[in-house]
């Protein structure tokens, strides 16, 4: 039996201004899944960061999790339910790719240009 995953992005922005060259964006996946099989224990997440892929959140209690990001780097996520005598499930397809970007300059009206002497 296949278990389907559905992952959705739910986006949550904290910036501070100006941004540090290695600025993070927090993106927050929730999960929604079957609740045919065993119950589940708990969940493993893996991320894949341009083709690489990393599994830097091995377990939640939730289908839920908040990654933290860089921005520029297209990423996407995907997990598997476990249950309490360690068997896993199919792992879920990928999510969206997601590229977090931190846009255009704010404030460029702002600025007034100057001839330099």
């Amino acid at each position: 039996m296949r278990n389907v995953m559905i992952v959705s992005v739910l986006v949550c922005m904290a910036l501070s201004w100006p941004p540090s060259a290695s600025a993070q964006e927090e993106v927050a996946y929730l999960a929604e899944c079957p609740t045919t099989g065993s119950p589940v224990h708990h969940y493993v997440w893996e991320l894949s960061y341009g083709g690489v892929v990393v599994d830097l959140y091995p377990e939640t209690t939730v289908p839920e999790y908040v990654a933290t990001v860089p921005y520029g780097v297209e990423f996407v996520i995907r997990l598997k339910a476990v249950d309490a005598q360690d068997r896993a499930g199919p792992w879920s397809e990928w999510s969206d790719p997601y590229t977090p970007d931190l846009g255009a300059p704010a404030w460029s009206g702002g600025c007034i240009p100057t001839r330099r002497m």
